[in-house]
């Protein structure tokens, strides 16, 4: 109290400063600087060329010791601060790139590949298959690494190298960006599967696509589908992708330790069929005469498994079913215009709507097209314009004429649904 009455009448005092650190918010201090001061180990890895393997020597990687650095620091300002600025050496870990040279260098065999045809796709579908496979070429997967394909590609966008193609959404075909994708992760699922490297997750498409069998393909979309697997071996592998020609190939390289008697195929069963129906919708808004396609191309269903058999020297020692898979079918879908001054023309769509038959409508419609409503007639329109009724039926010859043509819907938003990526099968919109 009395240096406060002193210092307030002007005499000088002398204190002796003390500094202390709290050891907590020192290191949380470090750590939230931590990016400006690790460097990233750079893994030894592969690369291709000429067609062979070139060993690429990796970095050390430099981490934080946050504990022991903020040590460092309280021990300097308690020992060794003088006022000034001045640094202090903080506490770091050493991280060495993984994968020897000799192990790398093991790498030669080819433990799976596989190949599908992507030449009829549009160009943008092309450029995302081709834009795809090069993301993933020259992966180096060391043992016990799990690949997320998913993670690999994404995200799916313009500045990422992708174009808009159709996709799969809701049992419909729309645009997306990366539309496609699917036959890359579709390809590798079979190189790595070909290979017995470990299939971690694996999906089937919403819908059966055409450039695999049923059961072989892989889907990615969004968060809710991905391809992932782990390298189960000793030894690191190598995954090349190739985009010559109109066909994508992924080969996967590695040390090859399975019995050379030994050989392993795959093969897709179908267990069940659910074909396409008709499905006719009365539409009140729509002039009778007027019959409409509303849905995309129709697809089967299927319900399928892919069977893996193994064998030695050409003779089945065994056969397990390898995954199963659950294909939609989408029927054709036809909207059927109602609307007349002439409540019999109405009701006779009504009628002929209620067959399911796609021939007794096209009649109808070709019969009352134009009609009018005789004078005492009130006009009013029959109550129930909703009705559906679907029909199935394989007969194509006695469909009746699209009056507008289809074509995927435009996707504004890059966000990808659970199907967004998912491909369409022998239509390329």
């Amino acid at each position: 109290y009395q240096d406060q009455i002193d210092i307030k009448k002007g005499v000088e005092k002398n204190f002796s400063v003390v500094y202390t650190v709290d050891k907590t918010m020192t290191k949380k201090f470090i750590e939230a600087n931590n990016d400006k001061l690790v460097q990233k180990v750079k893994e030894n890895s592969l690369k291709r060329e000429n067609g062979q393997f070139v060993f690429v020597k990796g970095k050390n990687g430099i981490t934080i010791d946050f504990d022991k650095s903020a040590d460092n620091v309280l021990t300097y300002m308690e020992t060794s601060f003088d006022g000034v600025d001045d640094s202090v050496e903080l506490a770091t870990i050493v991280e060495e790139p993984r994968g020897s040279e000799e192990d790398l260098k093991s790498v030669k065999d080819v433990l799976g590949t596989f190949t599908t045809n992507y030449s009829a796709s549009s160009a943008p579908r092309a450029n995302n298959v081709r834009n795809g496979a090069s993301l993933i070429n020259g992966t180096v997967l060391y043992p016990g690494e799990v690949f997320s394909v998913a993670k690999a590609l994404n995200p799916m966008t313009a500045e990422n190298g992708y174009q808009q193609a159709p996709s799969y959404e809701n049992g419909t075909t729309v645009m997306t960006y990366g539309g496609g994708i699917c036959q890359v992760s579709t390809t590798l699922y079979n190189a790595v599967i070909r290979a017995e490297l470990e299939v971690v997750e694996r999906s089937s498409h919403s819908m059966i696509v055409s450039y695999v069998k049923p059961s072989e393909d892989a889907a990615i979309a969004g968060d809710t589908k991905d391809f992932k697997f782990k390298n189960n071996q000793d030894t690191p592998v190598f995954i090349e992708s190739s985009t010559d020609g109109g066909l994508i190939t992924f080969n996967i390289y590695g040390k090859e330790v399975r019995d050379p008697s030994r050989t392993v195929e795959f093969e897709s069963e179908v267990l069940s069929t659910t074909e396409p129906k008709n499905v006719f919708v009365a539409n009140g808004s729509a002039p009778v005469g007027s019959i409409v396609k509303t849905s995309g191309s129709p697809h089967t269903g299927y319900v399928a498994q892919l069977v893996k058999v193994v064998k030695e020297n050409g003779k089945e020692i065994s056969r397990e079913v390898f995954n199963s898979s659950r294909y939609r079918a989408t029927n054709n879908e036809y909207a059927v215009g109602t609307k007349s001054e002439s409540s019999e023309a109405t009701a006779a769509m009504y009628t002929a709507i209620s067959s399911g038959d796609y021939g007794t409508i096209q009649s109808a419609a070709s019969k009352w097209a134009g009609a009018t409503a005789p004078e005492e007639e009130t006009k009013e329109e029959p109550a129930d314009k909703k009705q559906e009724t679907t029909e199935t039926t394989t007969d194509d010859s006695k469909q009746p004429e699209e009056t507008t043509e289809e074509k995927p819907a435009e996707k504004s938003t890059t966000e990808q649904t659970e199907a967004d990526t998912e491909d369409p099968t022998d239509e390329e919109v």
